[in-house]
């Protein structure tokens, strides 16, 4: 079990890459890897909150009250590695933080989160060395949550 010092030390490392984020570059160019030390120590930097979108989720809403609500902006490609590699972000815990999507019922909401999931999952082991994913959750449906 960690004692408080530990925990507030690893909180600390984890928090140096949360406060870099800022809008990711269109720039397609290869950037060299920044790394992060502290105390002559090389850390590794996790982004414990990262959020991502998915353009299968227009599909999905396309016809219904949700449509004008589309998808967050940022969506993966090379360019997302670039932008980690620049700030020294060596991993990055991804979510869908929309949650538009609430308002939704259930079957419209299981839809909307399992595209989601799917869309995480797939880029999640494309490069599964940068990034863990976090499920979308539909917590107005307490049952399809569950599932």
């Amino acid at each position: 079990m960690q004692n408080r010092r530990a925990f507030l030390k690893n909180m600390a490392y984890i928090s140096a890459g949360s406060l870099t984020m800022t809008q990711i570059p269109s720039s397609l160019a290869q950037s060299a890897r920044r790394e992060i030390y502290i105390g002559g120590k090389r850390v590794k930097v996790v982004d414990i909150h990262a959020h991502c979108g998915f353009r299968a989720t227009d599909d999905v809403v396309r016809g219904t009250s949700l449509e004008r609500r589309e998808s967050d902006n940022r969506i993966f490609g090379p360019e997302w590695i670039d932008w980690l590699d620049e700030r020294g972000i060596d991993m990055q815990a991804m979510s869908v933080n929309r949650y538009w999507w609430y308002e939704a019922d259930e079957a419209l909401a299981a839809q909307i989160t399992r595209v989601q999931d799917q869309g995480i999952a797939e880029w999640c082991a494309k490069h599964p060395d940068r990034f863990i994913g976090l499920s979308s959750v539909s917590i107005q449906h307490p049952e399809l949550a569950v599932q």
